[in-house]
């Protein structure tokens, strides 16, 4: 099985998904903003940085909410990557929508 087919069925351990594709993987986004806000002082490319942001979002969103539901660990941990996850969500819709409507 080769290792794009394991991340786009969520087949790597809930671990594995949730810290480096849920966690490590937006903050990187959020890195990338914040450093780009430092040097220009209004990110210049915040509309795509957004796009992408939630385009990858969207990705590991899914990836690890299939990775929780198959994994065979305690069951604390698959809901508590859920429950992570879902904040995340509500996260990133609060912060579209105040970017959407507030001035700039």
């Amino acid at each position: 099985m080769s290792f794009i087919g394991k991340l786009l069925r969520g087949d790597d351990s809930l671990p594995y998904i949730f810290w480096v594709i849920g966690i490590a993987g937006n903050a990187i986004f959020v890195a990338v903003d914040e450093i780009t806000r430092h040097i220009y002082g209004r990110n210049p490319y915040e509309d795509l940085l957004l796009l992408m942001l939630f385009v990858y979002f969207s990705y590991s969103y899914q990836r690890v909410w299939e990775s929780a539901g198959k994994y065979t660990g305690h069951a604390i941990w698959a809901k508590l990557a859920r429950l992570v996850m879902l904040a995340g969500a509500v996260v990133v819709l609060i912060s579209l929508m105040l970017y959407t409507y507030m001035p700039h």
